[in-house]
């Protein structure tokens, strides 16, 4: 696992990483155990991280100076994890600018317990604009816990689904797990990343299943190297 495409180390702007310090220690970590290439994504939600562009961007360049006086060699690039709501669609109606992966891919949070109303609807329209998604931690959304039908269809509408590494740990819970457990057996997991938040989460890489998972899942993060 080279590249991680989902991580809350940009210190300060959400529930991730709170400090310089704390985000410098996670960083060490995520490099010790071979990730080479990290794409912060502080979330962008207007009830509660009404965070921009704008804003972020120097803090993220505070951070890119600090890691690099720290000598932690880790490519690192600003993106964000957009949580589908009005201002969201606003911004993608207007043409503001995202926060976007290579490809124009941009990664999407849905609420975690109510299903979003014409999901698939508004798939079409963000596409329609030339945007690309890659749908967080699918596994997390209890109302399509183990259907099965509904990833298809969501991968058929044009998603990427990313499912948290740690989920196949039990971190989230035993449903989680075995949701997760359940789109790797169906080959439906076309990305793995950490959604990592705080520092003590990096002894869950401790995890052999873990190593085990990574040596035999195919999945399609390096192509954002």
């Amino acid at each position: 696992m080279k590249v991680d495409l989902h991580s809350h180390l940009l210190p300060g702007v959400d529930d991730g990483a709170k400090t310089m310090e704390e985000s410098l220690v996670m960083l060490q970590g995520m490099a010790e155990v071979g990730i080479q290439h990290l794409y912060l994504t502080p979330h962008i939600r207007s009830s509660c991280f009404p965070n921009t562009p704008a804003s972020l961007r120097p803090v993220f360049e505070e951070f890119r100076q600090a890691v690099a006086r720290a000598g932690i060699a880790v490519r690192l690039d600003l993106c964000a994890e957009y949580y589908l709501d009005t201002s969201f669609m606003e911004a993608v109606r207007t043409g503001a600018p995202l926060l976007c992966f290579p490809g124009n891919y941009f990664l999407l949070e849905l609420s975690m317990h109510q299903e979003p109303l014409f999901l698939f609807e508004t798939l079409f329209e963000i596409q329609d604009k030339g945007y690309k998604v890659i749908l967080a931690h699918p596994e997390r959304y209890s109302f399509y816990r183990e259907k099965m039908d509904i990833y298809r269809k969501l991968r058929q509408a044009g998603c990427l689904l990313q499912v948290n590494l740690f989920s196949f740990t039990g971190y989230y819970g035993k449903e989680v797990k075995s949701t997760v457990e359940s789109l790797q057996k169906n080959r439906l997991v076309d990305l793995i990343a950490t959604d990592i938040h705080m520092a003590r989460q990096l002894e869950l890489f401790q995890d052999k299943s873990l190593r085990k998972l990574l040596e035999t899942i195919e999945v399609k993060n390096n192509q954002f190297l």
